[in-house]
């Protein structure tokens, strides 16, 4: 039985796995898909939570950014080279096979689409699909663009750190490099509203358009979560005994966490404004970044808190969240034939059922195989890295 076979998987990786972080992948996953969920009931589901749950991609961005950041500093504290192109061949091995996949089922079978256009191909295969919107964004399969920010800055950063610690850069000039990214994205994100979103608000009808393709999905609005959870593992590498005491005030951290998020519920209901374009994702991503910290302190039960039910959701994270949007529009047309409104909660758990379903197909015909040549393929040089540091990538609204 194929979840049968994903239990055994899991099982003998137990020992190697972060709980805390299992639960987060898969809060992360399920805050999007009630997003999606409450979006397609016009807002009448899940209200509360469905209202923030974009930011669900957000948590998979600061988890992103902290496990490759983790493997990417570990290797420079080890005394081990910079390989860019075995970087980018384990990155590509651990996303291209599914995405491949889900792209295909789109190009191949229109009827599945949840919207009959579809953008252009080159775009899907160049990463290129949030950087102009029009056809891009407005079609079918528009939430691979959290991947392609993804894909992005992940083919920069490598690039970035082989400068740097080439010319013996310290960990703080890195730390500076950091912040000064930060500080980038924010300013960037009010120069667009400022001059090329806010002035149209008013005589524009495509108002919500222009913020989505200048203030949501290009990279630089949304660096935040990926450079906190690169901030963090940095701080895991070079900096230990800042870390320990972290770990030590994880309680803390979960206190800071709430806070954070308050701060960034007040800004996503208040009105447009500079200030809310600069300081929301920050927020948002101090948030994620602070309830990380909770996830792996030893003096939290969250971070030793063990439920199969979470770790299997997390392992099939990134497929769920591939195959959503055609789930979703096969059951809308299709659970009504047997009685079942696709926008109750009933239908909810048929639909959230019907990606962890479809997930597992995927997963154990493509991405478990991949996983499986992309660790003999390492063997030789390097010890595999165990599944639970890999990130299953985001996501999107």
């Amino acid at each position: 039985m194929p979840i049968l076979t994903i239990q055994t998987e899991m099982t003998a990786a137990r020992s190697s796995r972060a709980p805390g972080l299992d639960l987060l992948r898969a809060l992360a996953v399920l805050m999007v898909l009630v997003f999606h969920f409450s979006n397609e009931s016009n807002g009448t589901m899940f209200s509360l939570f469905g209202r923030y749950g974009w930011m669900g991609v957000d948590l998979f961005f600061v988890l992103s950014g902290y496990l490759i950041g983790n493997q990417l500093f570990k290797a420079i504290a080890m005394g081990k080279p910079l390989t860019f192109g075995n970087f980018l061949r384990r990155r590509l091995m651990r996303t291209l096979p599914n995405f491949l996949a889900v792209l295909a089922v789109y190009y191949s079978f229109p009827l599945l689409r949840e919207r009959k256009v579809l953008p252009d191909l080159w775009r899907f295969l160049t990463f290129t699909q949030n950087i102009e919107l029009s056809r891009a964004m407005t079609g079918a399969f528009s939430h691979a663009w959290s991947l392609c920010v993804e894909e992005q800055f992940y083919l920069v950063l490598p690039l970035i750190l082989f400068l740097f610690f080439r010319k013996g850069a310290t960990s703080r000039r890195v730390i500076g490099l950091i912040v000064g990214l930060f500080i980038f994205g924010l300013f960037a994100r009010v120069g667009a509203w400022l001059w090329l979103v806010q002035p149209f608000r008013e005589i524009d009808k495509h108002f919500g358009s222009l913020h989505d393709q200048y203030l949501y999905y290009p990279i630089y609005a949304r660096l935040d979560g990926l450079l906190v959870g690169i901030g963090l593992a940095l701080i895991k590498v070079f900096r230990r005994a800042t870390w320990n005491k972290l770990l030590d005030k994880g309680y803390y951290a979960l206190g800071l966490a709430a806070l954070s998020m308050g701060v960034a519920c007040f800004l996503s209901d208040s009105h447009y404004s500079a200030a809310r374009v600069a300081f929301l994702y920050p927020a948002v991503s101090f948030a994620f970044g602070g309830l990380l910290i909770t996830a792996v302190s030893p003096s939290c039960h969250l971070s030793r808190w063990r439920n199969i039910g979470v770790e299997f959701i997390a392992t099939l994270s990134f497929g769920i969240y591939l195959v959503q949007k055609l789930v979703f529009h096969w059951n809308e047309s299709h659970l009504p034939m047997i009685g079942v409104s696709p926008y109750s909660y009933t239908g909810f758990a048929m639909t959230f059922a019907s990606c962890v379903f479809v997930a597992t197909v995927l997963h154990l015909l493509v991405e478990r195989p991949v996983m499986q040549l992309r660790e003999r393929l390492d063997s030789p040089r390097l010890p595999v890295v165990s599944k639970s540091s890999v990130i299953l990538a985001p996501t999107s609204t």
